[in-house]
């Protein structure tokens, strides 16, 4: 299975083996404060500034043109923006490759919201096997309790769920090979 993902979307890989679980890899937002992030785009001749968003949210770093009042954009990495890609916005997405061949286990993408709500990966993965009751009702079920967990926050939410549940012929195992890549 490959996953991309950029902006401040995010990707969650995790080993499902019954009651164990682990997880394999969490994905980074592309936001201006992450260092690889802020340096490109100052680079390029962006301005980083301290700005709120509308509807009275916390202030964050985000990109504009040098003495403008636009883009404005939270993320450094973006699909279809042309005006910021002058100022080191870009669309090339990280990129994680795992099998569930031999192991079962997860893939979760999801939009900023929801981790801005669920947190990071352990207090997701945890979200999606109790209150999801992911092995129980399946992934459908689990997304659907995270993405309601999300939006009784207020957030609007996105997120893909992909689940190999573990095959009976086979001995379980927690071992499983997650590469990500950065560019």
């Amino acid at each position: 299975v490959h996953v991309a993902w950029l902006g401040d979307s995010r990707v969650l890989v995790a080993t499902v083996v019954g009651e164990d679980s682990r997880i394999d890899l969490m994905g980074r937002p592309h936001i201006p404060a992450e260092p690889g992030e802020r340096q490109r785009l100052e680079k390029s001749g962006a301005e980083l500034r301290s700005a709120a968003p509308p509807g009275g949210a916390a202030a964050q770093l985000r990109v504009f043109v040098a003495g403008e009042e636009v883009p404005g954009l939270s993320v450094s990495r973006a699909l279809g923006d042309y005006v910021a890609s002058s100022l080191g916005v870009t669309a090339l997405p990280d990129m994680a490759k795992t099998s569930f061949a031999s192991t079962p286990g997860l893939v979760l993408l999801g939009s900023g919201g929801l981790f801005e709500v669920l947190g990071e990966g352990n207090d997701v993965l945890g979200t999606l096997l109790n209150r999801g009751r992911l092995l129980q009702l399946g992934p459908q079920r689990a997304l659907g309790s995270l993405c309601d967990r999300a939006e009784e926050a207020g957030e609007d939410v996105t997120g893909l769920l992909l689940y190999w549940p573990q095959q009976e012929q086979q001995p379980p195992s927690l071992g499983r090979a997650t590469e990500a890549h950065r560019f």
